[in-house]
């Protein structure tokens, strides 16, 4: 599949990369559109950003930053236990971060007070 990354500062490359393979409570997503986020777009200007410790380590490691949290698309493959949601439903993202799904909070049906948040992008 194709994606665009960032190797270096200032430099975004389409690159082939591979298929992620499923895992348990993941969803395989078929992107159909993605905006440019404020915070991507400051990753490619050298604008400092919240992460910026762990960006500028993952970049002097030679480990590339796939950004792009803010999409929509298609589902076309679950992975075990995923129940809420099934092939050919279209989603889109719930922003930079996502809820951990195993909290207090998550487990109580309050997603959006996610104790652990997982970070999209970055």
């Amino acid at each position: 599949m194709k994606a665009w990354r960032l190797n270096d500062r200032r430099e975004f490359r389409l690159e082939d990369v591979a298929m992620p393979e499923i895992k348990p409570r993941w969803v395989l997503v078929k992107v159909k559109v993605v905006q440019v986020a404020v915070v991507d777009r400051g990753l490619v200007e050298g604008m400092p950003h919240h992460h910026q410790a762990r960006i500028t380590k993952l970049l002097s490691e030679g480990t590339p930053i796939q950004p792009g949290h803010e999409y929509c698309g298609e589902i076309v493959e679950i992975g075990p236990g995923v129940t809420m949601v099934k092939v050919g439903d279209r989603v889109s993202s719930t922003g930079g971060n996502m809820p951990c799904g195993s909290c207090s909070m998550c487990e109580s049906g309050r997603q959006s007070q996610c104790l652990s948040p997982v970070s999209m992008g970055v």
